[in-house]
């Protein structure tokens, strides 16, 4: 009998131990889990936004979006104001930014234009029959700031996600 009652004590001593134990290493694995899910969420943002800012600078680059081969205001168009097809400086930097914002928004994410920077006249050295040119290409570039899951256990805030797109422009040399 005397037996029995020590097997049946050890018993809740082992399972008091388990339970200490537990409650030791749950919040390591905790933040061990959650780190590892905002890791994965940050490296999704990031190519989201690589990936926008790469369309945002291909369609910049397409001919009907080159903001210097526009007129600064409407007046300054071939029938005034009103002449159909005529579009500013400022409506296609517009139609640019909204493309990266649609593109962006499109996976849940949300930016404001003031977040995209676009420069049409981004030099880059092109080789050509062995002689080195420089010719100018749209970079479209996008900082986006995201918030980290983390920073509920330490002093870690936002993270500025930043992503770059180049591509050749293919309205020919309008810059200096």
């Amino acid at each position: 009998m005397k037996q029995a009652h020590k097997s049946a004590n050890s018993d809740r001593r082992a399972r008091g131990s388990i339970v200490v134990e537990l409650a030791l290493v749950l919040p390591f694995l905790v933040i061990l889990f959650i780190t590892i899910t905002d890791l994965g969420l940050l490296i999704r943002e990031h190519q989201i936004v690589q990936n926008a800012a790469r369309e945002g600078a291909r369609f910049s680059s397409l001919p009907q979006n080159c903001i210097s081969c526009r007129p600064v205001n409407c007046a300054d168009c071939a029938g005034g104001c009103g002449a159909s097809g005529c579009q500013t400086q400022a409506q296609v930097q517009t139609a640019i930014e909204t493309h990266v914002i649609n593109y962006m928004a499109q996976e849940g994410i949300t930016i404001t234009a003031g977040d995209i920077t676009i420069n049409q006249c981004f030099p880059i050295s092109v080789t050509v029959g062995g002689n080195t040119i420089t010719a100018f290409a749209s970079q479209v570039t996008i900082a986006y700031s995201s918030a980290l899951l983390t920073a509920l256990f330490s002093s870690i805030g936002d993270i500025t996600i930043t992503g770059s797109g180049v591509f050749r422009d293919l309205y020919g040399p309008t810059c200096p």
